[in-house]
């Protein structure tokens, strides 16, 4: 049913409150970063298909042992230069092609002629710095909600859980994964009651849930604790949602995002697949142009 959610899908398979607290919303909830109300059926079974129908590596669960920033330097010591703290505030279109985009960095801003560009950006600020989308063959961002995710970083002195993460079940703390010894990190997803709460708060909740269910960490207090907050994490796949793809009007200009039009809810496999698409997209447009052919080649693999 396309206009069904998760919960009602569950409620029409009879599944009560607690095997959702022991199963789905530990399961779907940060799969999805969505209540369950909220969320999508169809979305929710591509997540169940794919984890437990894709074969016998479908299900396996990683994450990263480096921070995320680590690969954007990768990528920028490998191809240009990382730009910090300079958000593009516009893009200069002439003939129907991307010349330039300006770049606002402190108080002025900087004028970059350009070959092509993929904007990887939110649907929020995709639509205010596109100012009229439906120009650039791009429809329906304002219809994209969004949820944040909160986490909370612990580290123990002398604990050492014997596992790399857990999940925890009836708790607003989904999962919990141990980054090096005695440093604990806690995922909050769908965080929208717990987000604006000040960190102090946070650091005691974490604790508590932790300190309830993992043995060695009753009687502990945890010499640190620091909270981040992502306001608007990831979008809510909504029931009729309609995400766009790659392309736009404007050959040079394409879009990536793990909100768009991958076939997966928002997670980093559908951010990398997303990119991949946009970049490809890109290279094919730009070595159909021969005045182009040399810039589609120093596109990075």
């Amino acid at each position: 049913r396309p206009d069904e959610t998760v919960a009602q899908w569950l409620d029409r398979q009879r599944q009560g409150e607690q095997a959702r607290a022991a199963f789905w919303e530990p399961f779907l909830v940060p799969a999805l970063n969505a209540p369950l109300t909220e969320a999508a059926a169809e979305a929710g079974r591509f997540v169940l298909a794919t984890a437990f129908l894709g074969g016998p590596e479908a299900c396996r669960i990683g994450w990263s042992r480096v921070p995320l920033a680590r690969i954007a330097e990768s990528v920028a010591a490998r191809s240009g230069s990382l730009q910090l703290r300079s958000p593009v505030s516009e893009l200069r279109v002439q003939d129907g092609r991307l010349r330039a985009v300006a770049v606002q960095q402190r108080e002025q801003a900087q004028v970059f002629e350009v070959d092509g560009a993929v904007l990887a950006v939110p649907p929020g600020p995709l639509e205010r710095l596109l100012g009229q989308p439906e120009q650039f063959g791009v429809a329906g961002l304002d219809r994209f909600a969004t949820q944040p995710i909160v986490d909370v970083h612990l580290w123990y002195d002398g604990a050492r859980p014997g596992w790399e993460f857990a999940a925890l079940l009836a708790s607003p703390v989904q999962w919990v994964f141990q980054k090096h010894p005695g440093y604990l990190c806690c995922s909050l997803s769908a965080a929208g009651d717990t987000v604006r709460r000040p960190e102090a708060d946070l650091v005691r909740l974490c604790h508590e849930e932790l300190a309830a269910a993992v043995p060695e960490l009753r009687g502990q207090t945890p010499r640190e604790g620091r909270a981040t907050r992502d306001p608007e994490a990831t979008f809510v796949p909504r029931p009729g949602l309609q995400r766009p793809g790659a392309t736009t009007t404007v050959p040079n200009l394409v879009l990536a995002g793990a909100w768009t039009d991958t076939g997966w809810p928002a997670t980093m496999e559908s951010a990398v697949r997303s990119g991949s698409v946009a970049a490809r997209t890109l290279a094919g447009r730009l070595a159909a142009e021969p005045d182009q052919a040399g810039a589609a080649q120093e596109l990075p693999r």
